[in-house]
């Protein structure tokens, strides 16, 4: 105690983090020296309490997001809001998967389950539809942003990552509405539309197949997020096992 330091180090492993930093990483240094802003609750790592924060914060505004839009819907947007959850969850869980067998690790172990979580929240906000083309950005940054934070990476990282998602949402969003004007010849219509004018004239069931085959470009913007954020990761670890 009066030195301020540990008789044992942190975990070694978490070197891997600081491999492009200046400074290095001191194990044996409580917090980065910096208690305040930093907590240690695992004794492995230190965590910004304000990017767990930031992280947390986008999780519940993106759950907002989603749940008022379905509220709003009537319901008929829950099936696909449930299936954009699951395509972004898959996406990013097989990313890290992949990236722990490239690593010499078993596929599910140090998963990032707020991640995972959070890549599930986007892909049922993208699913939504809410916002158009601007609505598709902002929910691409803002869960980059988000996931790059409950990462403990840098803010300038972070901001990187936000840019990242909001570019490939995008450009997702665009590749989707090409789809839907020369391959389904609608005018931006979203499952909603489709589900209401398909019930004039079909059962429920049959209504939302109509609706299901043809919006399912609503979710590109999900897995361009998904594979670009993925894409970006593995080149970041490649170019620090290399410098």
């Amino acid at each position: 105690p009066e030195v301020c330091r540990f008789i044992s180090p942190d975990t070694i492993s978490i070197l891997d983090k600081t491999k492009l930093d200046i400074n290095g990483l001191n194990l044996y240094m409580y917090c980065n020296d910096n208690p305040v802003m930093y907590s240690d609750g695992s004794g492995h790592s230190p965590d910004s309490i304000w990017k767990t924060l930031l992280g947390v914060a986008v999780g519940v505004g993106l759950a907002v997001v989603t749940v008022a839009a379905v509220v709003a819907s009537g319901g008929t947007l829950l099936v696909p809001v449930l299936v954009g959850a699951g395509i972004g969850a898959g996406i990013n869980l097989a990313s890290q998967g992949i990236s722990n067998l490239r690593n010499g690790k078993g596929l599910l172990e140090d998963i990032n389950w707020g991640n995972v979580v959070l890549g599930g929240l986007s892909g049922a906000a993208f699913a939504t539809g809410i916002g158009g083309f601007w609505g598709a950005v902002v929910i691409g940054a803002a869960s980059n942003a988000g996931m790059s934070a409950l990462e403990g990476n840098s803010w300038l990282n972070i901001g990187i990552s936000a840019g990242v998602g909001a570019i490939a949402a995008g450009l997702g969003y665009g590749a989707g509405k090409i789809i839907s004007k020369y391959i389904f010849k609608n005018n931006g219509f979203i499952f909603t539309d489709y589900y209401e004018t398909a019930l004039l004239d079909f059962g429920k069931k049959t209504a939302f197949l109509i609706a299901a085959g043809t919006t399912g470009y609503t979710f590109l913007p999900t897995i361009t997020t998904g594979i670009t954020r993925g894409i970006s990761n593995f080149i970041g670890n490649w170019i620090g096992d290399r410098f």
